[in-house]
């Protein structure tokens, strides 16, 4: 206030992952506390949901869009009869986004996974696997039995957010490896991935393998750097900025 400037502040509301965010039905007193605020702009509302429908995961990705979109316009339309003259209501995950945003009163989506796409995605129908754009590469250090072998990547390398069997994927194993796409991603310790496999893939100590990783964005938040492939498949390293981490 001081330097005067305003800043533009958004309510979160929380709308069925229980995470943060305020109640809908407490969103108006808060929001005309923020607004009496100086030095503040209250410009709109954002929630963030994912793919939930009637509080429970689901698969009908179109519903669950349109009952996030209708829950938030519903919101801001309050807020407006309240006083408040809110301007934007954002909403959407990758699997919901272009639903949400087919409902009157959303002003913005905010899709992220959609990037890259991954294993998550692919099996919500968003894209095939062969659309996924970022993979880890591991190496096969062991092969201590027919049936298993044991990779150079872990809890360290691959995100564990998304826990395989989780509803309403029921992914089986922590990513998807290319090549062998009945072998499973069974467990991992901090250095270490293991990976079920058939007697008959050969798959030897020194093999490079591809694995699409069920969840990309907290997976490239594990890592320094990325590789980005060019037209001719040479690798130009990028560093990953965004981590949060001092450099």
């Amino acid at each position: 206030e001081a330097a005067g400037i305003a800043l533009e502040v958004r309510l979160e509301i929380e709308t069925g992952l229980r995470r943060t965010g305020v109640a809908p039905e407490a969103a108006l007193p808060l929001a005309r506390e923020i607004a009496a605020m100086p030095g503040l702009d209250l410009t709109g509302i954002f929630t963030y949901r994912g793919a939930m429908l009637g509080g429970a995961p689901t698969m009908d990705l179109r519903a669950a869009g349109h009952e996030e979109g209708r829950m938030m316009a519903a919101v801001a339309q309050e807020l407006r009869r309240g006083g408040v003259p809110i301007r934007d209501v954002s909403v959407g995950s990758t699997p919901t986004a272009v639903y949400a945003a087919e409902i009157e009163g959303v002003t913005e989506i905010r899709p992220g996974t959609y990037v890259f796409h991954d294993r998550m995605q692919a099996a919500f129908g968003l894209c095939k696997l062969d659309d996924c754009a970022a993979e880890v590469w591991v190496t096969v250090v062991s092969r201590p039995a027919t049936d298993r072998i044991v990779i150079d990547g872990g809890s360290k390398t691959f995100a564990t957010d998304v826990q395989p069997g989780g509803a309403p994927l029921q992914l089986q194993g922590f990513g998807h490896v290319v090549g062998l796409p009945h072998a499973v991603f069974e467990r991992m310790n901090e250095e270490h991935g293991v990976i079920r496999v058939r007697p008959e893939d050969d798959c030897q100590p020194g093999d490079l393998l591809r694995v699409i990783p069920n969840h990309i964005c907290s997976t490239v938040n594990l890592h320094s750097s990325v590789y980005i492939s060019d037209k001719d498949g040479g690798l130009r390293r990028v560093p990953v900025a965004a981590r949060g981490c001092i450099q």
